[in-house]
């Protein structure tokens, strides 16, 4: 594998200069790092980038990627309360459109949805959101929030019963001045929110196609 090659194979043990085996154990643990870290990607423990660059005409950055970290599976039969996505950041200024999956186990309760919204200082902005699933679907208003300094967004009602559900934001794109894309890469958390609604900034309704 041509990754191997970037190994840093140090210098002899024998270089004249008294600290040769420091420098190569030094070396060693820098492989050992860097075999490890590969090993990660490969295991999936990193996020699975799509494709991530910056504008030729200003100095903005785009990102495409799935979240390692995004995902919710339900332990017990069901769970009330709404679908609480916290984000890894918070008031970045980024536009951002993130693609969530919900598997529910009752007859036609599984859906997509196309989420957007901009999270400036202000709180959200520009929020949208379109719902794809069957025509019997319950139409799940979408709240835009912070939670314990981070933005989230909260599915459906406190209330909301929901049967063995699975969830994941299978895909998220974001636009964003500056090279700060790595910090919304990992840090995700979806929970099942019983309580309340925290500072909520933007609320949708009638979201389904």
């Amino acid at each position: 594998m041509r990754w191997l090659t970037d190994f840093n194979l140090g210098t002899s043990a024998n270089d004249g200069r008294g600290d040769g085996i420091r420098t190569t154990f030094k070396k060693i643990i820098d492989n050992l790092n860097f075999l490890k870290n590969k090993y990660d990607d490969l295991m999936g423990k990193n996020p699975v980038i799509l494709e991530n660059h910056e504008s030729p005409k200003t100095p903005e950055g785009f990102s495409t990627f799935s979240p390692p970290d995004a995902f919710y599976m339900s332990a017990i039969g069901r769970d009330t309360g709404a679908i609480k996505i916290k984000l890894p950041v918070s008031k970045t200024s980024t536009t951002v459109k993130i693609w969530v999956d919900v598997f529910d186990f009752k007859s036609g309760g599984s859906f997509t949805m196309i989420i957007s919204g901009y999270n400036s200082s202000r709180g959200w902005e520009t929020v949208s959101c379109q719902t794809i699933g069957s025509e019997d679907l319950v139409n799940y208003t979408v709240r835009f929030g912070a939670s314990d300094s981070k933005d989230c967004i909260y599915i459906g009602e406190l209330n909301t019963v929901w049967t063995q559900p699975k969830v994941i934001v299978s895909k998220v794109f974001l636009s964003q001045w500056g090279s700060y894309q790595e910090y919304w890469y990992t840090g995700w958390n979806i929970s099942i929110e019983k309580n309340q609604f925290e500072n909520i900034s933007a609320t949708l309704t009638n979201n389904r196609i």
